[in-house]
């Protein structure tokens, strides 16, 4: 079935009719599930028949599908930037022509996080698109792009409806996630990428998710020194054997990521930090 995305399909009709360009501008309130429907269009615009999604005549999509295709590239941002180095691998990766599909292609997830250097570097393959290369730079606010990559774009903006949550399933969701950040070590990150940023994709809703983790840790925090008693913690119970100064950082380093939230900061990098420096 292909893809019913109105902005893809649109997309993919400019690929039929020799019209699609070389570098596009996606601003969504959900990176992940954009990047996902990506995929599916890359998919379509490389394949050398009738495309289908339940198409078992060839490899292609199964490579696309878990990004294991040697021109595909998806670059996301190591800490807080994209760096210089990220960009010129990319460069020597599609120095040649791709083999197996028809384009080479890149996705630079969280592409605010281009900083002056690796932006730079980038632009040539804007200033001098290749026939065979195609790329995407998604984003949760198109505003903080860098202008010289923004100009260079075709720029859409792709946003998903959100269902309204109760506050039962954020606080249901909240409590899972402090277990996970203080049992699950690093690999909270990818906990962070496949089950909380879906969730959460809005700045709204990131702020809403660090209120009720700061509130947790301050229920966690008065019932350690006695002054609160709560029957739903059980699976934290384990917390209230640390010392009671691990609280009082936690929830400073907590307020502080809030802080930075109502500035639009990257969601993901938020999250990433909260597991980071949560270490």
């Amino acid at each position: 079935m292909p893809n019913e995305n109105k902005i893809f399909k649109n997309l993919v009709k400019s690929f039929h009719d020799n019209k699609l360009g070389h570098a596009f501008l996606l601003e969504t309130n959900n990176q992940e599930q954009t990047l996902k429907e990506l995929l599916q269009f890359l998919k379509e615009i490389n394949c050398e028949e009738e495309y289908h999604s339940d198409c078992h005549k060839c490899n292609l999509c199964n490579l696309i599908s878990k990004q294991e295709i040697t021109s595909l590239k998806i670059i996301r941002p190591e800490g807080q930037t994209i760096k210089k180095e990220q960009i010129l691998e990319l460069k020597n990766n599609f120095l040649s022509r791709p083999v197996f599909s028809k384009y080479n292609m890149y996705i630079i997830l969280n592409a605010e996080c281009l900083n002056s250097s690796s932006a730079n570097v980038m632009l040539k393959f804007l200033e001098e698109p290749e026939e065979n290369i195609i790329g995407f730079f998604i984003t949760n606010n198109k505003e903080n792009i860098i202008d010289t990559i923004k100009s260079r774009c075709q720029i859409y903006v792709n946003n998903y409806k959100i269902e309204e949550k109760s506050l039962n399933d954020l606080e249901n969701i909240s409590l899972e996630y402090v277990k996970e950040l203080e049992v699950g070590g690093l690999e909270t990150i990818l906990y962070n990428k496949d089950k909380i940023l879906p969730q959460i994709s809005e700045r709204e809703d990131l702020i809403k998710f660090l209120k009720e983790i700061l509130n947790i840790y301050n229920k966690l925090f008065l019932i350690k020194i006695g002054e609160y008693k709560v029957d739903n913690f059980e699976n934290l119970q384990f917390l209230l054997k640390i010392d009671i100064k691990y609280f009082i950082n936690k929830l400073n380093l907590v307020k502080n990521l809030l802080i930075e939230a109502q500035y639009n900061v990257n969601s993901q990098l938020i999250l990433d930090r909260l597991v980071l420096e949560s270490r």
